[in-house]
Parts: C-alpha cells; structure tokens; sequence
C-alpha cells in the first residue's frame, strides 16, 4: 500500500474551482487524492505523477443516487468521495475532450445550504456563550486559573469564530454571485420575505441564545426572598451527609451588590452568601452549615464578598442577652459593634464585621458589659 499524507486546508463555498486546481496540483506531484472530512483534512495516497481533472458537485437533492452516479460515469466521471453534500468526481477520459465535459453547480442550491449551516453555527455559537457566562458568573469561578472548562470554551469559541467568520465571507460572496446570475428568485423578494430570511438566519438564533441565557440564569441563581432562599438551600443541601429537612429561620442582612443570610433549624445553623446579579436575581458565593453545640451557641467564619473579607458572628441567643460585640485587633485598636448593628430574628442573630485588619480577638459582652463571650465560643486568636 502506497504511502499516505494528510494535508489540512480549507475552502470558501464559492472557490470549488480553486479547491479543484488545488486538487489537480496535488495530483501532478504524485498525491492522488483520496477522501476529505468536515473539518478540512484531506487525505493523500502517494502515486505517479498525473494531470488528473477534479470535479466537486454540490447537489442535496439527489433522489436515485445510482442513477446520479451512472449519468456521471457516462460523461467519463468517476465517483471518489462524498463529504456532506459535496461529490468529489475525477475525470476518466482524455484530457483534450475535458473542456466538452462540464459539471454544473447551482450557486442557489449552495445558497441554501450554507444559510441553514450559518444559521446553525449562529446558534451554536451563542449556546458557547451562554455556557461561558454560566461558567465565569453564574457559578462563581471568576478566576479562569481555576479550572480548565473556561479555557476548554474559550478556545472552543475561538475555533467556532474562525469557522463563522470563514462562513459569514462564503455567504456574502454566494449571496453577490447569486445576484449577479440572477440564479434565483431571491433579488426579487419582497420586503417581508426578505426580512423573514433575516430573522431566520441571524435573529433567531439570538433570541435562542438569549432565552437560554435567561433559563439558565434562573435555574442557577435564587430570589431574594425567604422562601427562595430556604428551597436553594435545602435543594442543594440533599445530598449532605447532614442534610437539613426543614429550615425554621431566615435572617437576611445586605451588603451593597451582596446578600448575606443565617438559617438553620434546632439542630443546624449555616451561611449563605449571595451576589446579585439582574432582575433581582443572586448568584451563591459561598454555603456552609454545621451542627449545634451545646453551651456553645455561636460560630464566626470568614466571608469574601468582593474585594472585601468579612468576619461573620452568628448564631442563638435564647436570653436575648448579647448586646455588643468588641473586635481586638493585633496592632492594638478595636471595634464595637453596638446593638443595632446586630441583625435578630426571635433568639437567633448575625454580626457581619468588616476584617480590614488582623483581628487578635473577639469579645461578647451582656447588657451590663459583662464579658459573656466564655458561654458562647471561646474566639481565639488562632481561629483569625
């Protein structure tokens, strides 16, 4: 078997007879053509040098293709490969009767179908869109260091413009030589079919893209309110290996474009930290729960909310007896966060505390401004 080579190249619509040359070039340094695929590999079979006369034949309308394949064979055209609607044809005959013989490509047809393939890769192309913005912004993975499916879009995004620019060319340039021909009845459609044209080819797959987009951005963000919040937690929350079965509290306290809320039942208590997006819609940022300790009724953790981290304290004051909380920090200042700065629901609280120092300690402290912090959690220093 002779030796092969594969030669990746690609071809407008329009330019078959450039694509045939290349083809003919091919063959007369001794590589016979063989087959080609979608992507634009071609394949080679080394051979003799011979001036070999290619046909491609765009016909998607062929009903008894051996019929289609005899006609051809009588005119001295022998059948090689079919890639999607092309035939690749190689003339048989003596090259001096070549020029009588003559393949017929109707530039409509070719029209036609690179107007539904266009439209195709439109809508393909804004469905890479919709999966990037899911990606990047709906599920929080801002850095694209992160991980490899943004890089695996992003490049498959750019792969598809190449194809999509190389398209929207051979489309301009079939649509011109079209009328130039005056092929098909296309220069002589009215306004409203034209613009139905339009829509199919271009407005379509927007609106597609943009239906989609608003799909997934409702399926993968939360309301603002309680009852949206408690079902994000607990549909996500399912497959725990502690579960929540019932949410009892949702106390909810915003942080400019951030939403920040405490819920929890008897048995668990968690954060939920939200980032809005459009139409009152919150992306989830960050969701951890854990389990109630006896005599220790408050938990604190770290939050990022934008460029900004954050210290929350939250948890269950059954006696209502928490009335300040005061941040030491290590270079010797602190904080008090008063009372109303404390958000409640029934016996259960949050405190959200901007960390823009190292913080060395946090103390709780009673009506009285009694230290009480020892009946809560014992916040030490190595927790910040």
């Amino acid at each position: 078997m002779g030796r092969t080579k594969k030669v990746f190249k690609w071809f407008y619509i329009f330019d078959l007879e450039k694509e045939e040359n290349w083809l003919r070039n091919m063959a007369q340094k001794g590589w016979i053509f063989q087959k080609v695929n979608i992507l634009g590999i071609y394949t080679f079979i080394k051979g003799q040098s011979t001036d070999a006369i290619y046909k491609i034949d765009f016909n998607n309308k062929v009903e008894d293709v051996e019929e289609y394949y005899d006609l051809f064979a009588e005119s001295g055209w022998r059948f090689i490969h079919k890639v999607r609607e092309f035939r690749y044809f190689k003339y048989s005959g003596q090259i001096t009767s070549f020029d009588k013989l003559v393949i017929y490509n109707d530039p409509s047809q070719q029209f036609k179908w690179l107007h539904k393939w266009l439209a195709f890769f439109l809508l393909i192309y804004g469905i890479e869109f919709v999966a990037l913005y899911t990606i990047l912004f709906l599920q929080g993975k801002t850095n694209i260091g992160a991980g490899l499916e943004p890089m695996i879009i992003v490049l498959f995004i750019s792969i598809l413009s190449i194809i999509l620019i190389r398209f929207v060319n051979s489309y301009i340039a079939l649509k011109r030589k079209v009328k130039e021909d005056q092929a098909i009845d296309y220069c002589s459609k009215g306004i409203l079919k034209k613009f139905s044209s339009a829509i199919s080819l271009f407005i379509a797959p927007i609106i597609l893209s943009a239906a989609l987009a608003v799909a997934v951005t409702v399926l993968s963000t939360v309301g603002s309110s309680e009852k949206a919040i408690k079902n994000k937690v607990l549909q996500g929350d399912e497959m725990s290996l502690y579960p929540m079965r019932t949410i009892n509290y949702v106390i909810s306290e915003d942080i400019g474009d951030f939403k920040v809320s405490l819920y929890g039942n008897n048995n668990r208590i968690g954060i939920i930290a939200l980032e809005k997006l459009v139409f009152n819609r919150y992306k989830v940022i960050t969701n951890f729960s854990s389990g109630v300790r006896p005599n220790h009724n408050a938990l604190s953790n770290f939050l990022k909310l934008g460029q900004h981290d954050y210290i929350t304290i939250y948890g269950n004051d059954e006696n209502q007896e928490i009335d300040n909380t005061v941040i030491k920090y290590k270079d010797g200042t602190e904080d008090k966060i008063a009372t109303n700065k404390i958000v409640r629901k029934g016996e259960n609280f949050i405190i959200l505390i901007k960390a823009n120092r190292d913080i060395e300690d946090i103390k709780i402290f009673d009506k009285s401004n009694i230290d009480i912090s020892h009946k809560y959690i014992d916040f030490q220093s190595k927790d910040f």
